[in-house]
């Protein structure tokens, strides 16, 4: 996917995020060689509502998905959930590593 992108530096770049030049971690301005953010605050801000609205709208999917689940097969719903727990545990341990 890409996303229309201005450029911070001084030149004003506009474009779209497959034109940037990633180099050595950096962002870098396709006219001017300027290293920058390519996501200012607001236009990530923008992107994580996106993302939210979408996980939204996908719990709810996975909620009837789950509903349907116990419903037809409990035994091997159960043992299902088991495993994602499991595996979400596994997730949070590794997340808390990071926050450290």
């Amino acid at each position: 996917m890409s996303l229309p992108i201005r450029c911070t530096c001084k030149c004003g770049w506009r474009g779209i995020s497959t034109e940037l030049i990633i180099r050595d971690g950096f962002t870098i301005c396709p006219t001017c060689g300027a290293s920058f953010s390519s996501y200012p605050e607001h236009e990530s801000q923008q992107l994580i509502d996106l993302i939210s609205e979408a996980r939204a709208r996908n719990n709810l999917l996975w909620m009837r998905l789950l509903t349907m689940a116990l419903a037809h097969a409990p035994a091997e719903a159960r043992d299902v959930l088991r495993a994602i727990n499991a595996n979400d545990r596994s997730v949070s341990d590794l997340l808390a590593e990071l926050a450290k």
